[in-house]
C-alpha cells in the first residue's frame, strides 16, 4: 500500500479515530491538514472546533467557529450549539 499524504479525506479519519481514542492533541493536528488540504471542508472545521473545545481552549474553538461562518452558516450553528451544550474534557492517554 503507498502513503498518500495529500489526501484530505485520509487526514480527516486520521482526526477522527485519534478523537475516539482520546488523542486530542494529536487529533488537532490531522484536523488542521486535513483542512489544509481541503480548505472548505465543515466536517474537518466542525471536529477541529469541538476538539479544541474538548481540549479547554475556547479561543482557539472561537477562531475555528469564526472561519467556518465565513463559507457554512448551517455547520456554524451547529458548532456553536455544541459547544454550548457539552463540557470541556481532557485529553485521556491509553
Amino acid at each position: 500500500m503507498q502513503l498518500r499524504p495529500t489526501l484530505d479525506r485520509a487526514w480527516y479519519g486520521l482526526g477522527l479515530v485519534l478523537i475516539r481514542d482520546g488523542r486530542l492533541e494529536e487529533a488537532v493536528e490531522a484536523l488542521k491538514q486535513n483542512i489544509k488540504l481541503q480548505p472548505f471542508s465543515p466536517y474537518g472545521y466542525y471536529q477541529l472546533g469541538m476538539t479544541y473545545h474538548h481540549l479547554g481552549r475556547s479561543e482557539e474553538a472561537a477562531k475555528v467557529v469564526e472561519q467556518l461562518a465565513g463559507f457554512e452558516p448551517k455547520f456554524t450553528a451547529t458548532l456553536k450549539r455544541d459547544i454550548e451544550r457539552s463540557p470541556p474534557r481532557r485529553e485521556v492517554r491509553p
